[in-house]
């Protein structure tokens, strides 16, 4: 019994030593920086979504994904991230928002040929079947999301309105307008 609680004593204390040290001088990577600290109370989580959309395109024409707050294919959606997908349709985006955002996603196949990297018109996109909360802690994430494209009415998404650069890259909010309450 006593070499069980030496080995177990052993293993807590190797796991406590591998861990990374957070420290004031070094936060989080997920923490979103401001100059005088995030608003009070704010939990911001970092999400990570990943998987296939089905379909393959050739040529001119590529995949493109949207992550939005909320439903991505609602008229006024808010846009949060805007990223290319493989030919094959794998795909990976990454945002960072108050914890509790709903999230949506959605694709788009577009002209590939697109130097300003702005939304075009397609007739041919769908969304993920639900919505994903972003809820937790450290990096959350939603992979294997799978869906099939469609043909559906004109639309162009909007461009993209972060709430939140990636950290290190502005140490502001991306977004002047207020957050929502969560």
């Amino acid at each position: 019994m006593k070499n069980i609680l030496v080995l177990l004593a052993a293993v807590a204390l190797t796991v406590l030593a591998c861990r990374p040290a957070q420290t004031a001088a070094h936060p989080p990577h997920y923490a979103v920086q401001y100059p005088n600290g995030p608003p009070t109370g704010m939990a911001i989580c970092e999400v990570e979504l990943a998987g296939r959309v089905s379909e393959t395109v050739t040529g001119n024409r590529a995949i493109i994904t949207y992550v939005s707050e909320g439903d991505c294919l609602a008229p006024e959606a808010r846009i949060l991230a805007r990223s290319p997908a493989l030919g094959d349709g794998e795909f990976f985006a990454e945002v960072f928002v108050p914890c509790g955002t709903k999230l949506g996603i959605c694709a788009s196949v577009e002209p590939r040929v697109n130097p300003d990297q702005v939304p075009l018109a397609s007739r041919h996109y769908a969304a993920l079947n639900r919505l994903l909360t972003a809820q937790g802690s450290g990096e959350i994430e939603f992979f294997g999301l799978a869906w099939a494209m469609r043909d559906a009415d004109e639309k162009t998404f909007a461009a993209p309105r972060p709430y939140f650069e990636r950290p290190g890259d502005q140490p502001q909010r991306a977004d002047p307008r207020p957050l929502p309450a969560h």
